[in-house]
Order: C-alpha cells, then structure tokens, then sequence
C-alpha cells in the first residue's frame, strides 16, 4: 500500500483531530457495522470461523494455516495495489467500489479464524502464524491509517475549494461596481486574483476529481470570468485614455486651425471674425462639457497655451473693431460737430480782426487736413451733411478776408495824399500842416479799427508823416520864439535909446 509523507502526516492529523472531538465513551465503543453496497474486490473470498472446522491435531492444524495462507496473500495483494484514491465510492453505479469495509472485515474474519485454530505446540508452524498474524494486524494498520489519510485529503481538498471559491466571490461582486477609474482598486483585486492563481497552481490532490467532480474547472471559470472583467476594465480604460488622447489632440488642432485663419485677418474681416468666434465657442464648450471616469487635465489645451490664447485673440479683435467702430462713429460726430461749430464762430468774426480770422482758417484748415487725412480698417464716409458746416465756414471767411483787403485796400490809397510834399511846405505856412496832420490823424484812427500785421505799413507810414509835420511845426516854433526874442530886444533898444 503506497501513501506519501504529507497523506500519511494528514491522517495523523485528521485523526487527532477527530479523537479531540469525541467523547470518552465514543472511544471505547465498538466501531459500528457501516452500510455499504455489496464489495468488488479482487482475491479470494474470506471463509467465517464457522465454514472451516478446527482441527485437532498439529498437522491439521499446519494445513489449515497453508489453506489461510492463500486467503492470507489474496489481502496482501490487495493491499499492495492500495493507495488514497482507491477509498472511492463512485456515485454513479450501483456497486460500492470502495475496498475499505470489505478488507477490513475480510482481515478481522482471518484474522479470527487463525487465531481460534488449536495446536500442538510442538508441531505448529508457528513462523506461519506469527507472519500472518503479524501482517494482519500490519494491513489493518495501514488500511486504518489509509482511511484517515483519505478522510483529511477530501477534507483538504474541500476545505480549499470552499475557500477559494470563497475568495473569489467577494472579487467578482467588487468588480461589478467598479468603473475603469478605480485604477488602484483593479490592481488590488488583480493582485489577490494573481495570488489566489498562486495558490491554485500550487495545490494538488490525486483524488481532487473525485472528491470535487469537474477537478479545478469551477475555479478556472471563476478565474477567468474575474480575469475577463478585470481584462475588461482595463481594455475600458486604455480606450478611454486613448479618447481623452484623440480629444486633447483635436483641440490642439482646432486651436492651430483657428490661429491659422485668425492671423489672416483684420479688424475689418467682421463675418470672418463672427465665424471663428462661433467655432471658437463651439470647442469651448465641447471642452467644458467634456467627461471621462479617468482623470484628465484640459487646462493646457484650453489655456493661454492653446484655445484660450485664441479666445483672447479673437476677442481682442473684436474689441478693437468695437473700438474702432465707435472712434469713427465719433470722429464722424465730432466733424460734423465741429465743422457747425467753425461755422456758427465764423458769424462773430469781422473784418478788423485779423488774428481771429486767421486763427479761424487754421481751425478750418485743420480740421479739413484731418478729414482728408483719416483713416481706418472700417469703411466710413465724411458725407455732405457732416462737412457742410465746415465748407460755409470756410466760405465766410474768405468773403470776411475779402472784404478786409478791399477795405484796408481803400484807405491805403488815401494814405498817400497828405504824406506827399511834406518838406516841401513851406514852414511859415502853419495850416497847411497843421491840415495834413489831421488828414494822417483821421486816417490812422480808420486803420487802428483793424488789429493783425497787414495794418503795420500804413501805419507806421502815417505816424512817420505825423512825425515829421510835427518836426516842421517844432522848427517854425522855433523861429517864431527867436524872431520874438530879436523883436523884444529891439523894441528895448528903441525904447532905451536916447533921441536927444
């Protein structure tokens, strides 16, 4: 009979086991008659005490020792070709295949066969009864501990069926309420799968078929369902990355694709600029409105490094076309404004001043340099309506200048007539120049009527004529008071002067 170590070991302590558990007077019962099917059995059946007569005699004792001999190696040969597996009872026949009750009952009949022989102990074989008796009691042994060994092998094998499948239960009802972001969980329940796979790879049992019918295919499906989920998460989740991927990269490429077509354009381009905003809006949002179990981060694609960067060019666009939109509005206002303005100054002008009148024309000419002068990306047009203030202006002015020249035109050519021949005069003749003197005077006083430079001539001419009927009347003064000087002195001389 062949049995390892490690089954010999497990019927020990199976057996101890059992021992601890029964009671006292368990132990020294007698073991119960088991129910069993009739027994196939190889061998020669064993004969009752009460088939064979005991012999009297020595020699008929020594030949009932060789007819049990027979019977004797019949259970040697079955117990050499006994091992674990043989304690099987297959379910799905209606015999008892299993040896254990048989044999034992066949070598405890033997056994009290050869025991109850009388003999001459002189004559007795007594080497043939001692080696049987003691092969019997050997084989009873063995089968005894054969017994146990197969009753701890079964409880092994079942006890580690019942744990594995206990251990893989809670995997499998983990990994229905797992998605594929629970990374850490996978690897957990994927660790103690492989560890679990560890210890099946490492189990073995010669009698796991018959005790588990099926051997280890209930767990392997277990295995493989659990391995197909998690295998499932994770194909789940490359998949998933693969998409945050694919989606990173078109906002990548609807940025670039933005950027390209924005960098053509102007503040001008209103329709092309309203189109990427909507496309810009539209990829914003889908970036905003975008989710995945997985984590993921869409800052740098959505920021000032990527679509964002665009956002803020397409917004600064078209705040610039706002603004330019509102600085033509306003200069169109302002000209309009200000071209009435020029007009309404023109009606407090005359022609006698002439810095306000060339400051005016300057106000004019400004601001048509800057009509004509201005410029945008946005079409605008400086219409009739808005120059129309400054164009009357501009007329008024040109009639108040006129009428200026023709004026201060007209007193110049009165200026030179009491100008001529003033040296010429004579000097004794006091009212001539006292005439001419009023004439410049009169004519000096129309010309300070008007102030600005084009005056200067005529006035620096008259007050040059003044000056010199003025020097003429000092000189004849001067005569006069040395005339009358000579004529006191004289009348003195006469008066003192002695005529007799």
């Amino acid at each position: 009979m062949a049995f390892t170590a490690a089954e010999k070991q497990r019927a020990k302590d199976y057996q101890s086991m059992q021992d601890q558990r029964a009671s006292p007077s368990d132990k020294t019962k007698p073991d119960p008659q088991p129910t069993y099917r009739p027994t196939v059995s190889s061998g020669t059946p064993v004969a009752t005490p009460a088939a064979t007569a005991a012999p009297t005699m020595s020699t008929g004792y020594n030949d009932a020792l060789l007819g049990y001999e027979k019977t004797y190696n019949s259970l040697g040969s079955q117990m050499n070709w006994l091992n674990i597996g043989s304690y099987y009872d297959n379910p799905n026949t209606s015999q008892n295949e299993n040896p254990y009750y048989s044999l034992r009952d066949s070598m405890s009949g033997l056994k009290n066969q050869i025991s109850g022989l009388t003999f001459d102990k002189n004559d007795a074989n007594t080497s043939l009864y001692n080696m049987m008796m003691n092969g019997l009691g050997e084989w009873g042994t063995n089968l005894e501990n054969g017994w146990q060994a197969r009753q701890a092998e079964e409880a092994r094998v079942r006890g580690f069926s019942t744990n594995m499948l206990g251990a893989l239960a809670p995997l499998q009802s983990q990994l229905g309420s797992l998605t594929i972001g629970d990374l850490s969980r996978i690897n957990d329940i994927d660790s103690q799968l492989a560890g679990l796979k560890a210890q099946r790879q490492g189990f073995s049992s010669s009698i796991y078929d018959q005790v588990m019918p099926g051997g280890l295919s209930s767990l392997d499906t277990q295995f493989s369902n659990i391995g197909s989920a998690i295998s499932g998460l994770r194909g789940g989740r490359t998949a998933e990355q693969q998409r945050i991927k694919d989606f990173e990269a078109s906002l990548y490429s609807g940025a670039d694709d933005l950027s390209a077509r924005l960098s053509g354009m102007s503040i001008g381009d209103v329709d092309g600029l309203t189109a990427l905003q909507r496309e810009y809006n539209a990829l914003a949002t889908k970036a905003g409105r975008f989710s995945s179990d997985l984590g993921f981060d869409l800052s740098q694609e959505t920021g000032a490094a990527g679509l964002g960067a665009i956002g803020t060019q397409i917004a600064a666009m078209l705040g610039d076309r706002a603004a330019e939109e509102l600085r033509v509005s306003q200069s169109e206002a302002n000209l309009r404004d200000q071209s009435y303005g020029l007009e309404d100054l023109t009606y407090g002008l005359s022609v006698y001043d002439l810095d306000s009148l060339s400051r005016a024309q300057r106000e004019v000419d400004s601001l048509r340099n800057e009509a004509s002068g201005f410029s945008s990306d946005l079409p605008f047009n400086f219409n009739d309506g808005d120059m129309a203030g400054l164009d009357a202006a501009e007329a008024r002015l040109a009639q108040l200048l006129s009428d200026r020249s023709t004026q201060l035109g007209e007193i110049s050519s009165r200026v030179g007539t009491p100008l001529s021949g003033i040296s010429d005069i004579a000097l004794y003749d006091e009212a001539t120049m006292n005439s001419r003197r009023n004439s410049m005077n009169d004519l000096l006083r129309e010309v300070s009527q008007y102030t600005g430079s084009d005056t200067d001539g005529m006035r620096s001419q008259l007050t040059g004529g003044m000056s010199a009927v003025d020097g003429r009347l000092k000189e004849l003064a001067t005569q006069r008071t040395t005339l009358e000087t000579q004529a006191k002195e004289l009348m003195t001389r006469v008066q003192d002067a002695s005529y007799y």
